[in-house]
This record gives C-alpha cells, structure tokens and sequence, in this order.
C-alpha cells in the first residue's frame, strides 16, 4: 500500500503564512480584551455599541480564529483597544510569544483529536473488511472474477494499513523533514523567532 507523501508545509522558520496571521489577530484580541478586564459579552456589546453585530459567541469565535475579522471590524476593535490596526495584525514581542505557544498547543491538540478519528474510522473499515472476506471465504466466491480484485487490494490494506503503520510512517515522514531542518529551527525565544513590528525595531535605535 502507499504511503502518502508528506504535505508541502513551511518548516517553523518559514514566512508566516496569511492564516498564521490571522491566528495572530485572534490572539491579540483575546490578550488585549484580558488586559482590560473585559468579558467576550462586554466586547461584543462594545461592538455592538459600534455598530457591529457581534455577539459573546462572535467573540468566543473570532478569538479561536474560527471567524475572520473584516477590515473594518479591525478597526473599530482596535478604537476600542486604543491601538492601531498594525497593532492588531502585527504582535509585540509578549504577544507573539503567547500566540506562538497557543498556537502550536491547539495544532497539537487538534492534531490529537484528528489521529483519534482516524484511528476510530480505520478500526472500523478494517473491522469491516475482515468480516467481509471471512464471508466472502464462507461463500466460496473469492476467486470470481468481479470479486478477485477487492478482494486482494482489501487483503492489502489490512496487511499495510493498521494504526500502528501509520504512526511510524508520519514518524518517518517528520524525521524525514528533521533531517532538513534548520540548527535553529526549535528556538523560540530568541528575537529572530518573534520578530517585532518595524516602528518597534527603529524605535529601539534611537538614543
């Protein structure tokens, strides 16, 4: 059976792709309504105040980055916040930190809960399959040619396609990758890893 090839995905020290922007902007909210105190139904009857028709759970969302904020909605956030837009879509070094910790805490999470699924429905199709062949077996009807050929790639997949051969092929796809990766690729304290807003790197070279 083959084995998928590993997903073209940018390593750690990779541009941040658009969606790893908007994870920002869904931490910066969070952080930012923290920081004052606010509960997610007092941000969404702020809003709402605005114009806008959020709700706790238009909060709730927009923070889990399961809702895009618009454009305009980013701005009448960030008049609430009292910052800037840029403020928003680009973390200070505190906020970027937290946002990379809680990012890759739910990408592991979430990685989690998506192997236990798949574990669930493979079990299940195997499970399937070896019930299907013993009756198959039972019939005397495995070697007809209409059947012949599910048969054998149904044998295959129960030979090559159990939880624990999946397990060591993403192991063998991410050591693969490893093996590519940059000496720095695991640091994530240093300035380089957390990049600061412009305005915020020339400020720090005045005086």
């Amino acid at each position: 059976m083959r084995v998928p090839d590993a997903q073209d995905e940018p390593g750690p020290d990779a541009p941040a792709p658009p969606g790893v922007i908007d994870e920002w902007v869904a931490w910066n909210i969070r952080l930012r309504r923290e920081g004052l105190g606010w509960s997610q139904a007092d941000l969404a009857q702020k809003m709402a105040a605005a114009g806008w028709k959020w709700h706790p759970q238009t909060v709730h969302r927009a923070e889990q980055g399961q809702r895009k904020v618009t454009i305009g909605e980013a701005e009448a956030l960030a008049r609430l916040f009292a910052v800037t837009v840029d403020a928003l879509t680009w973390p200070d070094m505190v906020t970027h930190t937290s946002a990379w910790l809680g990012m890759f805490t739910a990408r592991a999470d979430a990685a989690f809960g998506q192997i236990a699924a798949q574990t669930h429905d493979l079990l299940f199709a195997r499970e399937h399959l070896e019930r299907a062949l013993a009756e198959i077996g039972r019939r005397g009807i495995g070697a007809l040619e209409d059947v012949r050929g599910h048969v054998d790639d149904a044998r295959s997949v129960l030979d090559d396609a159990a939880p624990e051969q999946a397990v060591e092929a993403g192991r063998g796809q991410y050591e693969q990758w490893r093996a590519t990766a940059p000496a720095d690729a695991w640091e994530v304290t240093g300035r380089d890893r957390f990049p600061r807003a412009p305005w915020l790197e020339a400020s720090d070279g005045e005086g």
